[in-house]
């Protein structure tokens, strides 16, 4: 089931989300990236690389959107990524006291 949400983001985040081929959508690219960023959440740090490909390999939805990224999009990605990075860094979970 699909939900919708409202988000605001950077004029230039928004810039390269428009750049994505048709093939892939908006909520589709949003909602992989919020997945990704949970899974490092849950476990308290960043995956790894090898954690990562395995987590996208678990899902066929998740290995059809990595390959159709790829396949449209390919070295643009790498900004993306950088952006996310960057992001991350500035949302680092923070732990609960007990």
């Amino acid at each position: 089931m699909r939900k919708k949400l409202t988000l605001t983001i950077d004029a230039d985040a928004y810039d390269m989300i428009k750049e994505l081929p048709r093939t892939v959508s908006i909520s589709e690219f949003v909602s992989f990236i919020i997945k990704a960023m949970y899974q490092d959440i849950k476990r308290g740090r960043e995956l790894t690389q090898e954690e990562f490909n395995k987590w996208m390999e678990s899902d066929p939805k998740l290995r059809d959107f990595r390959e159709r990224l790829r396949e449209h999009w390919g070295p643009a990605i790498i900004r993306i990524d950088d952006t996310i990075n960057e992001i991350k860094e500035k949302i680092k979970p923070q732990r609960k006291k007990k």
